[in-house]
Parts: structure tokens; sequence; C-alpha cells
């Protein structure tokens, strides 16, 4: 079963990161995480692991401020490079999401444009962020159920 895990503190999420191998199965949350400070403060960033029977499947980095009112920003998104390509990336980010019902914003590459459209992400570039996308909270009960009902991964949250 895919269990969401949210820690309280970055120190907690550092430990359970080095723990679990962290630097080899998500190379893109390393960068990151030595990249900005931001990432280990916690009054800025919630840190959310998705776990298959205690194995880290992805990493959820989220801002406590959105970058517009009443929004959550998703500053890291990465699957574990062992489980790429299977659909758990779309199903463990639409649950996550479900789970607030907000606003949701991020920045990511045109080569991941159609990722996040199918879950219901608008591109909305601004002068200052051409790679801005952005996500109603009604975006998660339009055409998307017809693809999760097809899905067969169980849920705990």
């Amino acid at each position: 079963m895919i269990q969401i895990k949210t820690f309280e503190t970055c120190e907690s999420f550092l430990r359970y990161y080095v723990d679990n191998d962290g630097d080899s199965i998500f190379p893109m949350t390393l960068q990151y995480l030595n990249y900005d400070d931001m990432y280990t403060d916690d009054k800025a960033v919630i840190w959310n692991v998705a776990e298959d029977e205690g194995e880290p499947i992805a990493m959820i980095c989220v801002r406590k401020m959105g970058i517009i009112p009443d929004s959550m920003h998703i500053s890291v998104y990465e699957v574990n490079i062992n489980y790429r390509g299977m659909g758990y990336g779309t199903d463990i980010l639409y649950n996550f999401m479900k789970k607030a019902n907000t606003t949701y914003t991020l920045f990511t590459s045109p080569d991941h444009r159609s990722f996040y459209e199918q879950l219901g992400f608008v591109y909305s570039p601004t002068e200052d962020s051409p790679n801005f996308y952005i996500r109603e909270p009604k975006s998660l009960y339009g055409d998307f159920n017809a693809y999760w009902f097809r899905r067969r991964i169980h849920w705990t949250c």
C-alpha cells in the first residue's frame, strides 16, 4: 500500500533521506538540498515521502507560503529512479494533491509539460516565469477520474 509520510521537521526528513540512501535514488532532490538553504528550513517547506511497504517511492516538497495567495507550491517532486515509468509518479502526485484540495503551482521544464497537464495543471507563463504551471482544485475531479479508477494501486493516508 502506498502511504504518504509527512515530516514534522526538515531534520527528521534529512535523517530519513540519509538512512534510505536518498543520494543515489533521488539525485534531483540532492541537487535541491545542496542548492538552497530553504529546503532545510522548517519555516519554509514541508517534506513528504510516498512509501510502498517502507520503500521510498517519491519525494514531495511544498513551500508553506505559496507563490500565489491560498495556494501550495510544489518545489520538488521526484520519483525514485528504480520506479520511474511504472505509473507511480502520476498516482502519488494525484493523491497527494487530492488530500489538500487547494490550488497548486509549480515550475517545470517543457519536457515535463504533458505529465503535469494530465494532472490538471495549466501552462500559465508570466514575463518572469516562463515555465509556470497552476492547477485549480476543480481540476482534480475532471477527466482524470476515468484514468484513476483504472489504476490498481491501493492507498492509505
